[in-house]
């Protein structure tokens, strides 16, 4: 077949690789961001074929030279000087099993750094010939927005270039100024083919990828998350004695780089209860919110702890406890440790509302994280659905049968429920039905959307049917979030009047 890729054996093909990738605001803001480049030289050559056409594919990155310039950095671009290590580990091939376009398994050595993996894993992800689609999803009322699109240039079966660009855009909805966008574009041109190594005899690929150097593991596909460890990082305490002196030079806009959060992170870790909760104290009123920031994401039980000594939910500066508020939501793995915290603040406290509106919609999403995770208690099966009636109305006109069921998939039952997730879950849910008014019902449905329970689905149903605009809209947007094997086929489009007289249909994303 024509379309049929393949790479020849015996032969050495030798691409021209470029990646550029930048971070910067969103469109419409200032100032520009930081951004890397780099060029290297990609070996392939085919070590094995068997009967049904699956290939495998040597890698080999070769020539590696980068360049960057950092965020808010001035002068010229920066050579990235590579260590003898460093070099060597870029230079280790990996492997993967091929089969016309699409990538089956990747094998390469599990103990080389992640960093140096995930720039291998980059390039191999070219040699993935499949479409991706981008879509918008919203969490805490953040909009995540990838998108990708890539060019495939293919000429008697073999792959001739490959350009592929993606972009990440996060922003938040009701601060459309506030965000960031990360691009990245990546290009494997062919050079040159000429005769190599002959192809192995071994009738197996595991027997092919023993005969190779080194020992070769299957890798995940996928990227991994990568933690750089800070480097001349002093302690809390030996920090704090000369502070009072940094005070005074500190430049706060200069100071809250990445780089110095991620030094305050790795600071309050490893600090005890009564350090982090003097350097509070402490800290001039411009760089409180900096500090507390990094004490959530320091996430230590300390540095919780200490926050909770500091912050008076009935005394502090409203942007002060929001700052905290919104540091817990945008948590990307949250701790029990965390969610507890936000409920001690949260519970019986007299508090501006503002600030408990900001509380309720960071506890759904510190309970839907926590879920994620795996680590709420909750047992999510859909082999047994739970059937739902229900009224079927469409402007109010009765449709035969009189009622249908919706039925739900994947609904959550509670083996060991972990207290705090199913404290978290009680109070949104106590706090709507207690609700007074139309921005109260708002906002614990925003809530509910956050911690995406399935169990939940009944409450948000009723309120999309019965609710008035504000509360209908809000309610469909959280239905929208969850996956579609929640609800089976029987119902695929759930069809609810507005008052205003449009009948809105909430379509389950399938993904």
């Amino acid at each position: 077949s024509p379309w049929v890729l393949s790479f020849q054996p015996g032969t050495l093909y030798q691409y021209h690789y470029a990646l550029a990738v930048q971070l910067g605001p969103v469109a419409g803001t200032s100032p520009s961001g930081g951004w890397l480049q780099a060029q290297a030289v990609v070996r392939m050559r085919q070590l094995h074929r068997d009967p049904s056409g699956d290939e495998l594919l040597q890698v080999q990155i070769q020539d590696l030279k980068a360049q960057q310039e950092p965020e808010g950095a001035e002068g010229p671009p920066m050579d990235i000087a590579l260590n003898k290590e460093v070099q060597s580990q870029l230079q280790k091939p990996v492997f993967i099993s091929w089969s016309s376009g699409k990538i089956k398994a990747l094998y390469g050595d599990e103990t080389e750094s992640t960093l140096i993996t995930n720039l291998k894993r980059g390039v191999v992800s070219l040699l993935q010939l499949q479409p991706h689609t981008g879509t918008i999803m919203e969490i805490l009322g953040i909009q995540w927005q990838p998108s990708s699109r890539s060019l495939y240039v293919v000429k008697d079966s073999l792959l001739q270039s490959v350009l592929a660009e993606e972009s990440h855009m996060l922003s938040l909805v009701l601060r459309s100024t506030t965000g960031v966008k990360i691009s990245s574009r990546q290009e494997l041109k062919l050079v040159s083919s000429t005769p190599g190594p002959a192809v192995a005899s071994e009738q197996s690929l595991e027997n092919v990828l023993a005969g190779t150097e080194g020992q070769h593991q299957p890798l995940a596909i996928a990227s991994l998350p990568f933690r750089r460890g800070c480097t001349h990082c002093p302690s809390l305490r030996a920090y704090l004695k000369t502070f009072d002196s940094r005070r005074a030079k500190m430049d706060v806009s200069k100071a809250a780089t990445t780089w110095q959060f991620q030094r305050f992170i790795q600071m309050l870790r490893s600090a005890k209860k009564r350090d982090v909760l003097q350097l509070l104290k402490r800290a001039p009123e411009e760089m409180l919110p900096f500090v507390v920031e990094a004490a959530v994401a320091a996430q230590s039980v300390p540095a919780l702890a200490a926050l909770s000594d500091f912050l008076d939910f009935s005394k502090e500066p409203r942007s002060l406890l929001e700052t905290f508020l919104y540091a817990a939501a945008f948590s990307p793995r949250p701790t029990k440790e965390l969610l507890r915290l936000v409920l001690d603040k949260l519970d019986g406290k007299q508090m501006a509302p503002e600030v408990r509106d900001t509380g309720m919609v960071a506890l759904g999403s510190l309970v839907g994280k926590l879920c994620q995770q795996q680590l709420c208690g909750l047992q999510v099966s859909p082999a047994n659905p739970v059937q739902v009636p229900r009224p079927f109305r469409s402007f109010g006109v009765p449709k035969t049968p009189p009622h249908s069921h919706l039925t739900l998939l994947g609904f959550c039952s509670l083996a060991k429920p972990n207290q705090e997730v199913k404290h978290g879950t009680e109070t949104i849910l106590m706090g709507l039905r207690s609700a007074e008014k139309e921005h109260e019902a708002v906002t614990h449905l925003l809530a509910l959307g956050n911690a995406q329970l399935p169990s939940t689905i009944p409450t948000l149903l009723e309120h999309a049917e019965k609710g008035p605009t504000a509360v209908a809209a809000a309610a469909i947007s959280a239905l929208r979030q969850f996956r579609a094997w929640h609800i089976t086929s029987e119902v695929p489009n759930i069809r609810i009047p507005l008052p205003i007289g449009v009948l809105a249909t909430i379509c389950i994303p399938a993904h």
